[in-house]
């Protein structure tokens, strides 16, 4: 296996982590820091911090400079007919 195929299969792994933790939390809970989840998971930051970034992308998480990750709020999707 490439080390680009490593990479994404240790931030998949930290992204199905980080859902687990998301649907034990309430919105707008903190998430641990970057550096807690990489500890607890041996992965590197900067694998934790693409992941993370995934997750925003999504919408389930996001992100306030100077105070951390939170859980967003779910997304509420309505039909237009």
């Amino acid at each position: 296996m490439t080390e680009a195929a490593e990479a994404r299969g240790r931030s998949e792994q930290v992204r199905e982590h980080v859902r687990a933790l998301l649907a034990r939390l309430d919105p707008h809970q903190k998430l641990p820091t970057e550096r807690q989840l990489a500890d607890e998971l041996g992965v590197s930051r900067l694998t934790v911090r693409s992941a993370i970034g995934a997750l925003e992308r999504e919408g389930r998480v996001y992100r306030i400079q100077g105070s951390g990750t939170f859980v967003a709020a779910p997304l509420i999707a309505k039909a237009l007919e």
